[in-house]
């Protein structure tokens, strides 16, 4: 996604307008890199489990205790290590990304639309989200606290709570909960005072 953005704007910066290429192509070589690079990291990681020409401590030794990585240095290799890369990456092309989009806003020839900025500040949401689960993991696996692992199992719990707030609760949805929440009170403090009033209670009698 950083990199999608990132040549968009790119583009949109030496152009000044924005691209409008097939979405189908850039669908299937996104799918093609993450598919590759999944599966790459998989194979070395199994082709390493049990081999003695590599260090134990990189040993995966899948499903031994649990249904997953049971070597602290294997996690740290196959998991955490590409998820830094991945999210150092993205904290580099959002800044260069957000640079660009600055720079157009203050020049004269501005560009022809909005949606590059509009699909910055999704992706800087998407990033924000998935990225501080794995900045907690990564972090509680550095420094082997308890405490930081709870800490990443409530924030897993709660995506759906921050997919909600970041995606879902925009100005239109906003203001139709506010309605709601209105209608709802007003509906009740109607209730409550023709049961207070006299002819109220009369008619509950």
């Amino acid at each position: 996604m950083a990199i999608d953005v990132f040549n968009t704007l790119r583009k949109t910066s030496s152009e000044l307008t924005v691209s409008r290429g097939s979405h189908l192509k850039r669908f299937i070589l996104y799918t093609l890199y993450v598919c590759a690079a999944s599966a790459t990291l998989v194979t070395v990681a199994v082709l390493a489990d049990g081999s003695h020409s590599v260090p134990y401590s990189l040993w995966a030794r899948f499903g031994r205790e649990i249904c997953w990585l049971n070597n602290r240095g294997a996690v740290l290799a196959f998991v955490f290590a590409p998820v830094f890369l991945v999210m150092t990456t993205n904290v580099v092309l959002f800044v260069a990304s957000a640079c660009m989009i600055s720079q157009m806003s203050s020049s004269t020839a501005r560009p022809a639309s909005r949606q590059p900025q509009t699909h910055l500040g999704l992706y800087c949401r998407l990033a924000v989200l998935m990225g501080l689960t794995w900045t907690v993991d990564i972090t509680s696996q550095i420094m082997k606290t308890a405490e930081l692992t709870y800490v990443t199992s409530l924030l897993h719990a709660l995506r759906g709570v921050f997919i909600f707030f970041g995606f879902t609760l925009n100005r239109r949805v906003k203001a139709w909960l506010l309605h709601l929440i209105s209608d709802g009170i007003t509906a009740v403090r109607t209730t409550i005072s023709s049961i207070n009033s006299p002819e109220g209670g009369a008619n509950s009698r």
